[in-house]
């Protein structure tokens, strides 16, 4: 866990770099498992798509939503949600 979260730091350094602050508040993010909670920490708009509930017991960082669908239908449900959302309130 402690190299991903390295990972996700030096990603975070250079997109700053190039985008500024907008890459963690701008970013959507989804996970399905353990390997993905330093995104869940991380990124403030994450999803889990529903097969996630099984390791929730084992993140120190839960996703902001649940999906109800599993595997890629479960991204298409989040990405639909994104895209349904006003873009005054995006952010």
């Amino acid at each position: 866990m402690i190299r991903a979260a390295e990972k996700m730091i030096e990603t975070d350094t250079r997109a700053c770099a190039c985008l500024g602050n907008f890459v963690r508040r701008g970013t959507a993010c989804s996970g399905d498992s353990t390997n993905d909670a330093p995104m869940f920490s991380y990124f403030t708009h994450t999803a889990g798509v529903s097969t996630v509930v099984e390791y929730l017991p084992q993140l120190p960082a839960l996703p902001r939503w649940i999906t109800q669908g599993p595997g890629g239908s479960g991204f298409v449900e989040f990405a639909d949600a994104i895209l349904r959302t006003d873009p005054d309130n995006r952010g």
